[in-house]
């Protein structure tokens, strides 16, 4: 009775459905204190009349039932605590109640709402440590994770969770069963009225088929995490007493019916990897000792970052190299892709102002510049995706070569006008030649110190397209210089990169 009234720091508010239900099991309440009409410190409130508990072994859920004298004028805003001591769990402290004063608390199971019964309510619902008790924070351990149903005609308040969400499997001890201090108060949705309280209540829950060993309690990701990379996520659970091997299943069917994927380790964890973005998957785990199997513990869920938002990084340029020299007016400029990337931006010019090109595109090579002769270049790229943009990349400097080398320049529109591709090259390198009359034509390869890697001579080529390709399978990764002379007279030199 006399309980202090306290406003609610903060309200989470949700429509409450039914999140589960009682098993068809029949069901024994057990009865763990009594309290007399109009005892309550605020007349009209919500005033307390016995407080029962229920173990849903089949379930493992656990619900408690709170009988009042008054519902029905207050079926539209009410309040209810249930406060437990579970032994080994600090810090507790004592309740603000006045039959219950002493009574020494680690948990409470909260509920303070409005709205309509059966269970059309919402407000602050949940499950708090002393912590969050203290910081005003009610629903820290878990929010909204509770089924409520208000049976006005029969003046009773049911409140039903997971029992993991009361007492967690560590807490058990790796024990079989457990019993806890309990206690009960009623009043409004904004304050509190009324204890039930006897100071020998108590309620034991005890799983079946334990056997001292229990399903492990998961610790990582917490429940319902979001934003977890999809590069991998590392499952992560408790130990178990006498356990030797755990086994985690994980779904994107929160049903376990299908899609599952399974392992077994004798670890307390196991990194998972390949997801998918945008995708929530739900995991459990079991423990044995090699005679025992445990049920499942609960299931937990996450979902990977959305797709589109995952962090991309600066590419890494390939060609052209950093200072390079002699490259071709044509140039292929290529770089790494970078994971979770959709788009890269790459930017080209004769200074910092980058004014020659500004492109956005989704390969990772680009071959649209307009590039001049003997001019100085600087270039760069960065990565992108609808959410995120890298840093740049640095930027690289390299120099364009003159067209033709040879005993007398030739333009290379008035007789000859040769491209290569791909370049950079793997296996083999194709020359694109252009003639305006027929002639003798030479191909040679010298690596960057000069040596001839490659020669190729045809006595006669016809006028007009040619296509000749050569075979660099054998050539060291590098730079290579080819020349395309005609007549012994005239050549167009261009450079490739061997990847």
């Amino acid at each position: 009775m006399n309980l202090l009234q306290l406003t609610p720091a903060r309200f989470v508010f949700l429509f409450l459905f039914s999140i589960f239900t009682l098993s068809s099991q029949a069901q024994t309440w057990t009865g763990v204190a009594n309290d007399p009409a109009n005892d309550g410190s605020t007349p009209g409130w919500l005033d307390g009349q016995a407080l029962s508990y229920y173990y849903d072994s089949a379930a493992d859920s656990i619900w408690f039932k709170l009988d009042v004298f008054n519902l029905n004028p207050n079926s539209s805003a009410w309040g209810i605590n249930v406060q437990l001591s579970i032994p080994g769990v600090s810090p507790s402290g004592n309740w603000w109640g006045t039959q219950n004063s002493s009574f020494s608390y680690n948990k409470l199971v909260t509920a303070w709402v409005t709205g309509t019964a059966p269970s059309n309510y919402s407000g602050t619902i949940g499950i708090a440590n002393l912590a969050g008790v203290g910081s005003g924070n009610y629903d820290n351990l878990a929010s909204n994770n509770m089924t409520i149903t208000a049976d006005v005609p029969n003046n009773t308040i049911l409140v039903g969770m997971p029992r993991t969400d009361v007492v967690t499997n560590s807490e058990m001890g790796g024990n079989s069963s457990i019993t806890v201090g309990i206690a009960g108060s009623v009043g409004s949705n904004v304050g509190w009225n009324d204890d039930i309280f006897s100071s020998s209540a108590s309620l034991t829950i005890t799983i079946p088929g334990g056997g001292g060993l229990t399903a492990p309690l998961q610790t990582a990701p917490a429940n319902n995490a979001t934003n977890q990379d999809t590069l991998g996520v590392l499952l992560a659970w408790g130990s178990a007493a006498t356990a030797t091997s755990y086994t985690v299943e994980y779904s994107t069917d929160n049903t376990f019916m299908s899609g599952i994927i399974s392992n077994t380790t004798t670890s307390l964890g196991q990194n998972i990897t390949g997801l998918a973005a945008g995708t929530t998957y739900y995991w459990h785990v079991n423990a044995s000792d090699g005679s025992t199997t445990t049920s499942w513990s609960s299931i937990w869920s996450f979902t990977t970052v959305p797709a589109g938002a995952l962090p991309v990084t600066m590419p890494n340029l390939l060609t052209p190299m950093d200072q390079a020299t002699e490259q071709s007016t044509d140039l292929n400029f290529m770089w790494n892709p970078v994971f979770g990337a959709t788009q890269y931006q790459i930017q080209i010019g004769t200074d910092t102002f980058f004014t020659v090109a500004n492109e956005m595109i989704s390969a990772t090579s680009y071959t649209g510049a307009n590039l001049a002769q003997q001019t100085n270049y600087v270039w760069r790229v960065r990565s992108m995706n609808a959410v995120n943009t890298s840093a740049w990349s640095p930027t690289w400097r390299f120099r364009t070569a003159e067209f033709t080398v040879g005993l007398q320049k030739l333009p290379e529109t008035s007789h000859l006008f040769i491209s290569i591709y791909p370049n950079p090259a793997t296996h083999n390198v194709r020359f694109k030649l252009n003639l305006t009359d027929s002639a003798p034509v030479e191909i040679r390869i010298n690596d960057l110190a000069g040596r001839e890697v490659y020669i190729q001579k045809f006595n006669q080529l016809g006028a007009g397209s040619q296509i000749i390709q050569v075979p660099v399978d054998a050539l060291d990764s590098g730079w290579y210089i080819t020349t395309v002379s005609i007549d012994n007279e005239a050549a167009v030199s261009r450079r490739f990169f061997r990847l």
